[in-house]
């Protein structure tokens, strides 16, 4: 019993230390704070539950990963009494802190004696037969403390904190719930809240991280910052339990963790900074239900189906993806356990866990119907990084998958059939295979990949994330090892003068030689530029100017509305406590009915060709007070381009020559804030501030270089004339002029209009040309002789800074170019033809446009020019054909 006085006396000292750090009665650093709050909410209270319920807690892998997944449970069901009112943090942490006290107590009284230990082996499989020696189960103690004090110290301070990533979105969330004590408050960026709904991926984990922060008494960006160090080791040992009741290895386990390390999410390591968003925890959450769910076929404990329940409630509860996830591993467990022949586990048990899952997922998916919306919003709809096949057939663009999982997804697509025959064990591979197999169809398949982006949009993507791939290429890479030395990936040893044992180990050598140079290579090439991005310093976020703006509006009341560009205002809302208008694009609720009108408004109120008083009612309606103008702006802020680059001087002009509406208050590092002084009329200031527009160039004349097409060319617009400043140029010359636009039916604001220039010349034609590969053979025929037979230009259309919509009606509008030739363009005549298109925020692609000479950038012939034939200069190596883009 001295024993469990010295334990109580212990945590009931951490706990009431955390709970009086929370409270600010009793400080402390920072850091001291997260260690002790974290150890409070993710570590004791799995402590205390399973000595409850087990009455001892065993050293191995899945005991540790347990401890975690239990803590989490209780965390994420206590969180949930702040849905009644009332319970604001400080009472979570209380209740919190109470619970844990009687549990203590509860573990202190009872006085059980302890049941007899069950030995389990280094990956927490139950093995009595073979269990740890005391002297082992203390090396794995050892090891589990190293590897969380590297993991610790590695991931110190990495949390993502990019101004183009959702982590700002996540602060600003996190920052509003403390602030009004609410644990799912919808105004965490504007103060009418996202539109009528919740924005669908904000589930309960963000509650809990919010609690943390609260105990921690720390500032919200510092505890996201840190937090990825205290979970990364906790990732790794879920990680580590799933892939072993997978594989049924510890050799493949630990060369799955390897593969962890550089192929997971695409970014390998990077994957372990972003531990804080709610999508990957959830990402752990579905490998910890297969994990107990191959467990409980294997050994039917009946515990595992009570932990199965509660991880599919706790994990439908943070975000929805984990359904989808859940969902692509039911169907490969399903046709794993019914397939003909000896089955692989007994069916009543994979029932038995289909409806302890099914009735976990059912209140969370019913209340994110319910209060979530049936709907995203316009930003979050359209179209994106889809490869359209033929009329209506598309899937996820490859470029898209390698940009998400990376390279080592595209191997393992290709070799996944293969691992039914590389694996050593039959069983192995085929359930190893099966649920690889299972959401690539799903997500690939053109038949209803359509189907399934339409209705679930971008998020159809991440069931990829259910397929097992690092335990997939940990079988398929041992297995073609294994046939190098063999012969035969099962089965005795080959001669090594059998022919069919060559042909397989030159066919195995030939796929891991392609593993080492393709997604092997790459990833090791950009762990140099990871471990770069993940030791960077805490204040990385000053380069964007956080901290100058915390100055700029210190003075100001709190939760002002303020207006800016949308970088700025992601910023504002993630750094300060304000309110904002409008934040980067994809970055806002998928649920906000008025996104795409906040784009519109913000984008209005940046063009210098709209009057301020075209703005008052939408200021007046959003209740906005402020406005900061970012003159060090670098970059468009998005797609949509809201903000000018570096923000022009006649918008400028178009804000400070209003003195009397928008008084000058601050500078601050590039940022100036002024203050709307409301009261005036729209007459009143159109009276006094038009001088400051500046409107957009008409065409009113036609010179004598004018070429008078007259054609539409795309999305209603109208080309109604185009200048050229001269038509014979030589290679690397520099093409200028303008176009003449008009839109007679007039266009809506939608996604961006861009125009896209194409000049094409005669290419050598060869006895052996076809039309059908026109494109790789004018491809050939430039890597050969170092020239280029094609030039593509875009940008965005636009008059001034003015867009289509924003344009005066029944007016010929002008758009100024300046067009760099390539100097390795090939001499000859050029047919010129030009374009209008759409823009989506993640590009669509076409498959013909990989193979046919005549793709879907080719737009109407409108002018010849000719390139001189001057000598061309030499080039060390071909390449692909010109293509250039506005810096916009």
């Amino acid at each position: 019993m001295k024993g469990k006085s010295v334990f109580l006396a212990v945590n009931l000292s951490l706990v009431l230390l955390s709970l009086l750090t929370g409270l600010k009665i009793l400080p402390g650093p920072d850091l001291g704070g997260i260690i002790l709050a974290f150890y409070s909410l993710f570590i004791l209270p799995g402590i205390l539950i399973n000595l409850l319920i087990f009455k001892a807690i065993e050293i191995s892998i899945e005991a540790v990963a347990r401890l975690f997944l239990s803590s989490l449970i209780f965390d994420c069901l206590l969180v949930s009494l702040g849905f009644i009112p009332g319970f604001d943090y400080p009472v979570i942490a209380a209740v919190g802190a109470g619970s844990l006290i009687i549990l203590s107590l509860l573990h202190y009284l009872v006085g059980r004696k302890r049941a007899e230990k069950v030995n389990r082996d280094v990956v927490g499989r139950f093995r009595p037969e073979s269990g740890f020696t005391g002297r082992g189960k203390k090396a794995l103690l050892a090891l589990l403390i190293v590897v969380f004090a590297l993991c610790f110290t590695f991931f110190y301070g990495s949390g993502e904190r990019r101004v183009d990533s959702d982590s700002l979105d996540h602060i600003s969330f996190i920052r509003r719930s403390l602030d009004s004590g609410r644990v799912m408050p919808r105004d965490s960026f504007y103060q009418e809240g996202d539109g009528e709904v919740f924005d669908p991926r904000k589930g309960i984990w963000h509650p809990l991280v919010s609690w943390l922060t609260y105990q921690s008494d720390c500032p919200v960006e510092y505890c996201w910052s840190v937090l990825p160090a205290l979970l990364a080791f906790f990732a790794l040992i879920i990680f580590w339990f799933y892939a072993r009741e997978l594989l049924e290895s510890s050799a493949l386990t630990i060369l799955a963790s390897i593969f962890l390390i550089l192929f997971m999410r695409g970014g390998g390591l990077l994957w372990f900074t972003k531990l804080t968003y709610s999508r990957n925890i959830v990402q752990l959450m579905a490998w910890a239900t297969l994990g107990y769910w191959l467990r409980y076929l294997r050994n039917r404990d009946s515990w595992m189906v009570g932990m199965i329940f509660f991880l599919a409630l706790i994990g439908s509860s943070i975000h929805p993806v984990y359904a989808l996830l859940i969902g692509a591993l039911w169907i490969g467990m399903l046709v794993v356990t019914h397939l003909p022949g000896e089955p692989h586990f007994p069916p009543a048990g994979f029932w038995t866990g289909s409806l302890a899952i099914l009735a976990g997922l059912i209140i969370p998916v019913a209340v994110r119907m319910w209060f979530t919306g049936g709907t995203f919003n316009a930003i979050h709809t359209h179209r994106q990084a889809m490869m359209f096949l033929s009329g209506n057939l598309s899937v996820v663009d490859p470029v898209e998958i390698i940009s998400q999982t990376g390279l080592g997804m595209l191997y393992a697509i290709v070799l996944s059939p293969f691992v039914f025959l590389l694996s050593p064990d039959r069983k192995k591979g085929v359930l190893t295979g099966t649920l690889f197999i299972v959401p690539v169809v799903t997500v690939l398949n053109p038949l209803w990949a359509p189907g399934l982006e339409k209705i679930l949009g971008y998020l159809h993507y991440r069931i990829l994330f259910a397929a097992p791939l690092m335990c997939l290429l940990s079988l398929v890479v041992s297995g073609l090892v294994r046939v190098i030395v063999r012969g035969s990936s099962r089965g005795p040893r080959s001669r090594t003068k059998s022919i069919p044992g060559m042909a397989r180990r030159l066919v195995a050598l030939l796929a891991l030689a392609l593993f080492i140079l393709v997604p092997l290579r790459f990833s090791f090439s950009s762990l140099r530029h990871d471990l770069h991005d993940i030791r960077s310093p805490l204040d990385a976020p000053d380069r964007f100017g956080a901290v100058a703006l915390k100055a700029l509006l210190a003075d100001i009341p709190e939760r002002s509305v303020i207006f800016s560009d949308p970088q700025t205002s992601y910023l504002i809302s993630a750094y300060t406590d304000h309110y904002v208008t409008v934040v980067l694009d994809q970055h806002g609720s998928p649920g906000d009915g008025e996104g795409l009108q906040r784009v519109r408004n913000a984008r209005d109120l940046f063009c210098p060709a709209v009057p301020l008083s075209d703005n008052l009612s939408w200021l007046r309606k959003k209740g906005a007070e402020f406005v900061v103008l970012n003159t060090a702006l670098e970059k468009e802020s998005n797609f949509y381009g809201v903000a000018p680059r570096g923000l022009t001087p006649s918008l400028v002009d178009k804000f400070l020559s209003c003195s009397f509406f928008l008084t000058e208050l601050k500078r601050e590092g590039g940022f100036i804030l002024l203050r709307l002084n409301w009261g005036f009329s729209a007459a009143a200031i159109d009276s006094e501030c038009s001088r400051a527009l500046s409107s957009p160039p008409l065409c009113v004349q036609f010179e004598e270089n004018e070429i008078l097409p007259g054609m539409d060319i795309g999305r209603g617009i109208f080309l109604e004339g185009l200048h050229l400043d001269r038509k014979v140029f030589q290679p690397g010359d520099t093409l200028t002029g303008w176009f003449c636009w008009s839109l007679p039916g007039g266009t809506d604001f939608g996604l961006p209009l861009w125009w896209i220039l194409r000049m094409d010349t005669e290419f050598p034609r060869g006895t052996f040309f076809r039309e059908w590969y026109g494109k790789q053979y004018r491809r050939q025929i430039q890597q050969r002789d170092y020239c280029f037979y094609r030039f593509t230009y875009s940008r965005r259309l636009l008059s001034g800074d003015a867009f289509p919509d924003q344009w005066p009606r029944q007016e010929i509008m002008k758009q100024y170019f300046t067009l760099p030739l390539s100097p390795f363009l090939s001499p000859g005549r050029y047919d010129i033809r030009i374009k209008v298109d759409q823009r989506s925020y993640l590009a669509n692609r076409r498959l013909a446009d990989f193979f046919l000479n005549q793709d879907s950038q080719q737009g109407e012939f409108v002018a010849s020019i000719v390139i001189d034939p001057a000598a061309v200069p030499d080039k060390d190596g071909g390449g692909e054909e010109i293509t250039g883009e506005s810096p916009e």
